[in-house]
């Protein structure tokens, strides 16, 4: 909960800031969520989700970018949480003809800060560090925009007696595609992704997950908005071994965002 009021207090320092003078944009959101799944964990059942980000064009076709992101776990009082801290250079190759057109580059570093507690296998391990090096393609496929996101963990922690991939240097790359479809004009909107997980390096054979995303977004005012889903997860037997290789994983959340 500190780190989660930690984050309120970088929100409210936003919000009193007046940066169009500097040339940033900054925002946040901020949520109650139920379940989800994130790059082949599943997290939950409940929990406060809170992200404040920046960003500045700096030359040419380049950005830097920042994000402070909190997960605090809130079911049985355990209150767990995890930050992540990121920084990022995004390029705009501004290409507008060809297979490549539209394409988004970025290459960043992460620092995942763990509140360590044998409540939540998805929690263990120590603090660790990430390169990553990512492309995406908005719109490119029909209003679909597919991405291609490869991270390196290269911070190998010291608690390896909980034999888990929190702990151990490795690559992760992903793969997926999203679209988000207009329903009406109620306020409601549908969210689909399909995304598929492999793994090296971390006593996992490869195939990490795959994972299509099926949600409904009910904008309830300016900023609010209400959001059932249901991930169809599709993990591995090293990954989840009670699943069978299937295992949905239904969600309600309620989000708030806004931005300067």
């Amino acid at each position: 909960m500190r780190k989660f009021a930690l984050l309120c207090g970088v929100l409210g320092v936003l919000a009193s800031a007046s940066y169009a003078d500097l040339g940033v944009d900054v925002g946040f959101d901020a949520g109650l969520y139920g379940n989800y799944v994130w790059r082949g964990q599943r997290r939950g059942p409940v929990g406060l989700i809170g992200n404040a980000y920046a960003s500045k064009d700096i030359w040419g076709n380049f950005t830097l970018n920042g994000r402070l992101f909190n997960y605090t776990k809130l079911d049985a009082g355990k209150g767990i949480a995890e930050g992540q801290y990121e920084a990022s250079l995004g390029w705009d190759p501004q290409i507008t003809g060809g297979w490549l057109r539209n394409t988004q580059v970025a290459v960043g570093y992460i620092y995942y800060d763990r509140n360590n507690s044998a409540g939540d296998a998805a929690f263990q391990g120590d603090d660790t560090q990430e390169a990553f090096a990512s492309l995406s393609w908005p719109g490119r496929l029909w209003n679909w925009s597919p991405y291609l996101a490869v991270y390196y963990d290269f911070d190998r922690g010291d608690h390896t007696a909980f034999g888990l991939v929190n702990d151990e240097v490795g690559t992760y790359l992903e793969g997926g595609v999203g679209r988000n479809w207009k329903l009406g004009d109620a306020g409601w909107s549908l969210d689909t992704a399909a995304k598929v997980g492999l793994d090296w390096g971390r006593n996992i054979d490869t195939f990490r997950d795959a994972v299509v995303h099926t949600g409904l977004r009910w904008n309830l005012e300016e900023g609010l908005d209400l959001l059932p889903s249901i991930d169809w997860w599709f993990p591995s037997n090293q990954v989840d071994p009670g699943a069978n290789s299937f295992r949905p994983v239904g969600s309600l959340a309620v989000s708030y965002s806004r931005s300067y």
